[in-house]
Parts: structure tokens; sequence; C-alpha cells
């Protein structure tokens, strides 16, 4: 019985030392220039420099620009790669000026993260055509 209670309690200690490791590498952080105004959601965010951090495991987002002026929490969905791409990178899906959110990429990660179009994307895509537009990040 002791050796089965002493079994159990490095089990248990062997967890809360794995546990905060795992979650620090789920962590995004990300610095990135957005020359243009954009939306994510339903909510349009100014052109500027933009941290992106957040908890990948649960799939919340925050961009934040860099004068703290703006910023928005928002949800994403794990999307995977065969491996990380070599550099950071947001990808916009643009119609006749007006850019949305669709994907976000570090380069310490083959998971990226892919936003839900919106009802207002949706709406927009059905009267014009769709390009994508690639602007760089680079992790923090």
């Amino acid at each position: 019985m002791k050796k089965h209670l002493l079994a159990v309690t490095f089990l248990v200690l062997g967890l809360a030392v794995l546990v905060p490791s795992v979650q620090a590498q789920s962590s995004l952080n990300l610095n990135t220039k957005v020359p243009f105004d954009f939306t994510i959601g339903s909510r349009v965010m100014p052109a500027g420099d933009y941290e992106v951090r957040g908890d990948t495991v649960r799939g919340a987002l925050i961009f934040q620009r860099a004068d703290r002026a703006v910023s928005h929490a928002v949800i994403s969905i794990p999307v995977q790669a065969m491996q990380p791409p070599a550099k950071g990178k947001l990808v916009f899906t643009c119609y006749d000026g007006r850019c949305f959110l669709s994907q976000l990429w570090s380069p310490l990660s083959a998971t990226g993260r892919q936003f839900p179009k919106s009802k207002l994307q949706m709406e927009v895509a059905r009267s014009a055509a769709a390009r994508n537009v690639l602007v760089a990040a680079t992790p923090r």
C-alpha cells in the first residue's frame, strides 16, 4: 500500500512539473505591422503595429495595437501544417479593399490559427472577388 501511495505521489508531482511547461509552449506571442485597416469578426481594427498574444490551447487571442489604443480578443480554431512556416505571417482575405483576418502562423509551431468567417465577410464575399494578402509577423 505504501508503494502504491508513493507511486501516485510521484505521478502527481511529475504532472505538476510538466503542466506549466506544456502551457508555456502553447502560448503565442507575435509582433506585426499591418499597413491597412482590417476586420476580425465584425470589429474593424485600424492599421498599425500590433502585439498578438494568447493561449493557443484555449484558442483565445488578443490583438493589441502597440500604442495600447486598440485591443480586441477573438476566438480561433487550430489548423495544421506539415511543418512550421519559415516566417510568421498573418493571412488576410481581401475584397475590394476590405480585408478580413483569415489565419495566423508562427514560425515556432506547425499549428496555426484560423478565424471563422463572420456574417459581414460572407456578405461582402458575395459581391466581390477575394484575394489573399500576407503580412509578416515575428515572435517576441
